[in-house]
């Protein structure tokens, strides 16, 4: 689906809308019917709300990980810094921020010369020097714009499965109404104020449960 969404080959259409504070956030559909391979019904919808918020997390997201790779740039580490220390640096970064794929990550070798004295004593005109030589790494890195319209593509989309619900919108409400149950079931979980009771079958403190569950 993400690369027929890039391709621009996905049709949308509006579903339904939501009041958030001032304005609305415009829920829309994507048109044909798609299933997963076991046989159910999988439905595409995208938020306009949700839109706006992915691709400012993203772009939040970059820039977090851009200034920690800039700080990595300048100061690479010493000594015993090595490839394999700079890459796991660099990855421990990326997935901190999530931006895992939208960088192209490259390692630079640079051969370091020291002069170092090779006779005693303090250093006059007729000190001998020779050369050390090490290596350092450097850090070098790219945003990928390919990597990032591939991620922009699906901004605001999360798609929904059902094995029952033939109809979208209704599908979609019951969605948004699942924080209600949850609630309820929280509320169930809690420790209600009620009268001890002794009940000796199972089948009447499920009864009894349940009884509670609605009336909450």
């Amino acid at each position: 689906f993400a690369a027929a969404q890039l391709r621009g080959s996905v049709t949308w259409a509006p579903l339904t809308k939501k009041k958030v504070g001032d304005h609305y956030d415009m829920i829309s559909i994507a048109t044909g019917f798609y299933q997963l391979k076991e046989g159910y019904r999988v439905c595409w919808y995208r938020s306009s709300e949700k839109q706006l918020r992915d691709r400012e997390q993203r772009t939040d997201s970059i820039m977090r990980a851009t200034a920690e790779l800039d700080e990595l740039v300048l100061n690479p580490g010493r000594g015993r810094t090595s490839k394999e220390r700079l890459l796991k640096k660099v990855e421990k970064i990326l997935s901190e921020h999530k931006v895992q794929n939208l960088f192209e990550i490259e390692v630079i070798a640079q051969e370091r010369e020291t002069p170092i004295a090779t006779t005693r004593g303090r250093r006059t005109e007729h000190t001998t020097y020779k050369l050390k030589v090490t290596k350092e790494f450097r850090l070098r890195y790219r945003l990928l714009p390919e990597a990032i319209a591939r991620r922009e593509c699906m901004d605001g989309i999360f798609p929904l499965v059902s094995n029952d619900c033939k109809d979208p919108k209704q599908l979609y409400k019951m969605y948004k109404w699942q924080p209600n149950l949850e609630r309820r079931f929280a509320i169930l979980k809690s420790g209600l104020q009620i009268a001890p009771m002794f009940l000796k079958k199972n089948t009447r403190v499920e009864s009894l449960t349940m009884m509670y569950f609605f009336a909450e």
